[in-house]
């Protein structure tokens, strides 16, 4: 009987060896998950950071240009008037 609780008490000791080698490998796995999710929203993070700043200088591009278009627009205008009233000297 002695032998018996012996090999009993062999076998619960392994087994709990066992589990605790798979406790931290368990606890090693979700660590790694963790850290991957860490890393890749710092990742995102900063993309979208990057796009958000890319914005704000395509509306800055965009402003400066309309700028620009305004003025154009406007010189156009008065060069159509120049071109009106010359058309209208020579037909006179």
């Amino acid at each position: 009987m002695s032998v018996l609780h012996e090999l009993l008490d062999q076998q619960k000791a392994f087994c709990k060896d066992l589990l605790e080698q798979h406790k931290k490998s368990y606890k090693s796995c979700l660590q790694g998950i963790v850290d991957s999710t860490f890393v890749h929203m710092d990742n995102l993070t900063r993309d979208v950071l990057n796009i958000s700043k890319d914005i704000q200088d395509l509306k800055a591009n965009l402003q400066f240009y309309q700028v620009d278009i305004v003025e154009l627009q406007s010189s156009l205008k008065s060069s159509s008037e120049k071109i009106q009233d010359i058309s209208t000297s020579l037909a006179a």
